[in-house]
């Protein structure tokens, strides 16, 4: 920009002239640098709709987001008017806290969602309260009566068990595959101790032995409780999901101010390292459908082998016929999710021609939507109203029986809405 006025007055008409051209050139370099500086952070952006819409992010700060929008116009919004932020990444959306995200760290899992990769550091308070290090964020403190699980890395080789099933007893997981259950008193920094099946003093187990610990009752719980509610939850590139006060994104870095560490400080991590932001919004929240706790009540075995349900980053894999019914949480008022037909790689036209099936999705009973895939039209998109406290998913075999009948249900979350913001 040109501040500056030639004081001549043969100088002066030449600088008027070119004034407007300096101007919108230097405004144009501007634009195009602060475009390219941001070239890296393209979202997507979802609002109560549960419709994404794709922009190029420039920042987050004081609760404001900017950014373009598809039409490449500059827009500024309260955070709080949108559900979800998810950054362009090969990460998962919602890092699944039942499988293991990082295979050199250990994991802890807490009841409300949280998942924390990093390293056991021990415990104090009479082995009540779990200190824990993440090779970024640094050292939390987690009380043991707020965790889920707990799996160690260790150097006897154990392995995570992918097994969300509720416990009703506390259960250790030994690096030989046996397990030992009873009521876990405490932690130090070598052992677990442990009543074995109700005996009246504890055994110390070694954590180099325990490949996992699972808390009697441990599960993901949809219900926010209210304290909680005003907390984004940010998922990071390594697996971690932590609850956080405030988000600030600004350049390359981004800032957290994680609810766990109980301190006004905040933490600076790369931006790179940031996949989704799942939003503290007025409207509501958003919750991953495979954190709902679910039943696999019919099916699960095709010609005469079992198949079950499988879970992963990618998200929930059935096969033809089965149904699986998820308890829906209070509010839940608009199910969001992509329907794919699950086939293996290559390019073995006969099978592939042959896989068809129908997918049938009820709310307490009530169909509300009903999709036919086949190999001409493997995918489908599904954005719909729900009210009621059950959703099943029947997933039933084409005219071809259930030869590759493998459906993919992916990217799939329920809306919750709060307060008088429910749908009626």
């Amino acid at each position: 920009m040109i501040d500056a006025v030639p004081t001549r007055e043969k100088a002066t008409q030449p600088a008027r002239r070119y004034a407007g051209l300096w101007a919108a050139v230097f405004l144009w370099v501007f634009l195009g640098t602060a475009s390219t500086a941001s070239a890296t952070l393209q979202a997507t952006l979802v609002g109560p709709d549960l419709e994404p819409q794709r922009i190029t992010l420039q920042s987050l700060e004081d609760g404001v987001l900017v950014y373009f929008d598809k039409d490449r116009n500059l827009q500024s919004a309260p955070l709080t008017d949108f559900i979800k932020l998810q950054l362009d990444s090969d990460t998962p959306t919602h890092p699944n806290p039942d499988t293991q995200p990082h295979e050199s760290l250990s994991t802890l899992t807490l009841n409300n969602g949280q998942c924390l990769v990093g390293q056991w550091r021990g415990a104090i308070n009479d082995g009540q309260m779990v200190q824990w290090e993440h090779p970024t964020m640094g050292l939390f403190q987690v009380s043991l009566d707020a965790v889920r699980s707990v799996r160690w890395v260790t150097a006897a080789g154990g392995q995570s068990i992918n097994d969300p099933t509720p416990r009703t007893r506390d259960t250790l997981t030994l690096t030989n595959g046996d397990t030992l259950e009873g009521f876990v008193t405490g932690l130090d920094e070598r052992n677990v101790n442990i009543r074995i099946n109700d005996a009246r003093t504890a055994t110390p187990v070694p954590i180099d032995r325990i490949a996992q610990l699972d808390l009697a009752g441990g599960q993901s719980d949809a219900a926010v409780p209210d304290g909680e509610k005003a907390l984004h939850a940010v998922y990071l590139r390594d697996g971690s999901v932590v609850l956080t006060h405030t988000v600030v994104i600004r350049s390359d870095e981004v800032a957290l101010n994680p609810a766990m560490r109980h301190s006004d400080d905040a933490v600076t991590l790369p931006v790179n390292t940031l996949v989704a932001i799942d939003i503290a919004s007025e409207h509501g929240r958003l919750v991953d459908l495979t954190q709902l706790h679910h039943t696999l009540i019919n099916g699960g075995e095709v010609f005469g082998l079992p198949v079950g349900v499988r879970a992963d980053h990618a998200g929930l894999h059935l096969h033809a016929p089965s149904t699986l019914r998820f308890d829906l949480p209070h509010g839940a008022s608009r199910l969001v999710c992509g329907l794919t037909l699950d086939l293996p790689d290559g390019d073995n036209t006969l099978y592939r021609s042959l896989a068809d099936l129908v997918v049938v999705i009820q709310v307490d009973g009530k169909t509300v939507t009903t999709q036919r895939l086949t190999a001409r039209q493997a995918e489908a998109h599904v954005n719909t109203p729900i009210h009621g406290s059950s959703l099943t998913v029947d997933v039933q075999e084409g005219d071809h029986g259930p030869i590759l009948d493998r459906l993919l249900i992916h990217g799939a979350g329920v809306f919750v809405t709060t307060g008088r913001k429910a749908d009626h």
